[in-house]
């Protein structure tokens, strides 16, 4: 390697995943400022663009790169990354119609989120526990099928949910209940068994109010509380 790390890649890693991708490389294309940003729950934010603008007394072209564009079978592309970018190049210059961006080819649009939020990271503060839990946990398909959360979710039809927009992972899609993350990570500690129980009593009894119906957190914990004595 040309690049010097701080430490090393462990032999097992290496022997697991040398050699081994996914997809096919991205390619350089120019294409219009009026391709849409990826539809999520988290826009650019006109705040910050404004500091960018006075930071650097205008719009700087070495800072911005290339934003990836996602291109699905269909021809149609999404920003994925680079919206706030694109943005400020459509406030600042717009006598500008292209610009030259990477293009990912992407399977569909589920695959989009999933990236947008792989690109973006959810350690933003702007990002709530529940679309954390969705991408970093629901989405990702090495996540240990023993996550104790999970398991009860699996058992009980109810779903960790945050919004529409948000990426949401084809197991989840259309769920009739959604509970909130701290809640279900509390009654999973208290005890796993009375969770399932409680969460199933809790969703056999009420009727959901639109979809999905938000499960009264403290009612289901209570509903716990009273099976464990």
């Amino acid at each position: 390697m040309s690049i010097k790390t701080k430490g090393s890649v462990p032999e097992r890693i290496l022997n697991k995943y040398q050699g081994i991708s996914k997809g096919t490389p991205g390619y350089a294309q120019m294409v219009s400022v009026d391709i849409p940003n990826l539809l999520t729950n988290r826009r650019p934010s006109a705040a910050k663009i404004v500091k960018y603008i006075d930071r650097n007394g205008g719009f700087d072209w070495a800072l911005f790169g290339m934003p990836i564009v996602a291109k699905y079978p269909n021809s149609m592309m999404e920003i994925i990354d680079g919206g706030h970018r694109v943005t400020i190049l459509q406030t600042v210059l717009p006598d500008v119609k292209k610009f030259n961006a990477c293009i990912v080819e992407v399977d569909n649009p589920e695959r989009g989120k999933q990236l947008f939020h792989q690109y973006n990271g959810t350690s933003s503060s702007t990002v709530s526990n529940e679309c954390r839990f969705v991408n970093e946990v629901l989405g990702n398909e090495f996540v240990p099928l023993n996550n104790k959360v999970v398991k009860v979710l699996n058992a009980t039809g109810v779903t960790v949910y945050e919004h529409e927009d948000c990426y949401v992972p084809t197991s989840v899609l259309d769920p009739l209940w959604k509970i909130n993350l701290r809640a279900i990570e509390w009654m999973v500690k208290k005890d796993i068994p009375t969770a399932v129980q409680s969460l199933n009593l809790y969703t056999q009894t009420f009727t959901p109010r639109g979809k999905p119906s938000a499960i009264t957190n403290q009612f289901a914990k209570a509903l716990q509380q009273l099976l464990i004595t």
